[in-house]
């Protein structure tokens, strides 16, 4: 057995689609459509894989991102804060993935990385509290998806139908949109969003990555709400391995009290389900937020807790801000 870092431009696309298929639990995170978003949006980003093989077939694997500026490093698990951490075949030996985890923990690990985090949403982590990595229970919202809108409706409370038919009533228009302007002004009220919630907005380049990523494959998807060609809210998807993943929604604060959400997510569940698709998260779901969290469960999301393991050095979460942000400013990550 091989346990190996691997760069993203040297990955074996078939072994590792070949894995992906094999492993039930793996979320649009680690697809390589994915994976280049970093390298993409940023000069400073470098994506890896690391690996359990055996000849030429992956036995598990995880995705990494390492961020670096003036000499320092940030290292996570391929998602943005989402569910990109080790995945491994049905049946792998625990034994492999702990050598994986090891393999991680020994080579992003020096003077140079101020933080290694990693998300575990599949319940394989746990070997790297023996190296010194810290474990936090975090939350997302989760839900089958059926055969049929009107099979989700029903399973969905009662308001769902009244919140859809409100916003219809005020002539709020939602569909899929490619479109560069409708992106460029939701992404100015995604900003807005983050930073009125007191988040840290993500990196500016981000955004332009992310319009370019959804001209050319179907796994970025934007949906954009409107109301009189004014766009005034939408959502930003990951979809793939069968899974949609719902990445970033704000919506503009002017319109909130006319359900643009509830729009967005009809729309997007039509097509989804339409589409075969048979997963979905409603994405974190942090600690206190009871708005956000009773949003998801009305239309059905379940919560399921999973586990960040993290590792930092003494300047931690301040460092790992400045690699990926460019500025000197803590928050929790």
């Amino acid at each position: 057995m091989a346990y190996r870092v691997v760069p993203y431009s040297a990955i074996n696309r078939e072994a590792y689609a070949s894995l992906l298929e094999g492993c039930p639990g793996a979320t649009p995170f680690h697809s390589l459509e994915w994976m280049r978003i970093y390298e993409l949006f940023s000069r400073k980003a470098c994506q890896f894989l690391v690996c359990a093989q055996e000849g030429n077939r992956l036995l598990a694997a995880m995705p990494v991102t390492v961020f670096q500026q003036f000499g320092i490093q940030a290292v996570f698990s391929s998602g943005f804060g989402g569910h990109g951490g080790p995945i491994a075949r049905p049946g792998c030996d625990t034994q492999v993935l702990a050598e994986l985890l090891k393999k991680f923990a020994t080579h992003f690990r020096g003077p140079r990385i101020v933080l290694s985090s990693v998300q575990d949403f599949l319940g394989f982590g746990a070997p790297l509290q023996d190296w010194g990595f810290k474990a936090t229970r975090i939350s997302t919202h989760v839900m089958p998806l059926p055969n049929s809108y009107e099979e989700l409706e029903k399973r969905a409370k009662s308001t769902v139908r009244w919140h859809v038919h409100r916003a219809a009533k005020a002539g709020i228009c939602v569909s899929e949109s490619r479109d560069t302007d409708d992106f460029e002004r939701w992404a100015h009220l995604c900003s807005a969003n983050y930073i009125a919630h007191g988040r840290r907005p993500y990196p500016a380049a981000l955004y332009p990555a992310v319009a370019e990523r959804i001209r050319e494959t179907d796994t970025f998807r934007f949906y954009a709400a409107k109301l009189d060609g004014r766009v005034v809210g939408g959502s930003v998807l990951v979809c793939a391995l069968g899974q949609v993943y719902s990445w970033m929604t704000a919506t503009d604060p002017e319109f909130r009290a006319y359900s643009v959400n509830d729009a967005v997510l009809q729309t997007i569940f039509q097509d989804v389900i339409e589409e075969g698709l048979t997963g979905f998260d409603f994405g974190l779901s942090p600690t206190g937020a009871k708005g956000l969290t009773s949003f998801k469960e009305k239309w059905g999301g379940v919560q399921k807790d999973y586990w960040q393991y993290s590792y930092s050095s003494s300047i931690g979460g301040i460092g790992a801000n400045f690699v990926r942000y460019g500025k000197l400013s803590w928050r929790p990550s």
